[in-house]
């Protein structure tokens, strides 16, 4: 399954990210880089058995932390 994923990203980076190089436009190169790295490494530890914690509830704590404080005093008269 590596290998199919490997794959995939080098047809990425042959369809998309050498356009961009050619552009020139550095925050554009830094930027994609950064994405198409990022989700490697992802795919590349869940592939290998690599347990990623879900951001979902971390999320969900802050959301309520928010809307908590944020209406901590309603209804209050």
């Amino acid at each position: 399954m590596l290998f199919m994923c490997t794959l995939v990203y080098i047809s990425f980076l042959l369809i998309d990210f050498i356009p961009i190089l050619k552009s020139k436009n550095l925050k554009n190169i830094i930027l994609y880089s950064v994405i198409i790295l990022t989700a490697y490494t992802f795919t590349f530890l869940k592939d290998i058995g690599v347990k990623i914690p879900s951001i979902a509830n971390f999320l969900k704590e802050i959301t309520l932390f928010i809307v908590n404080s944020l209406f901590k005093g309603a209804g209050t008269a």
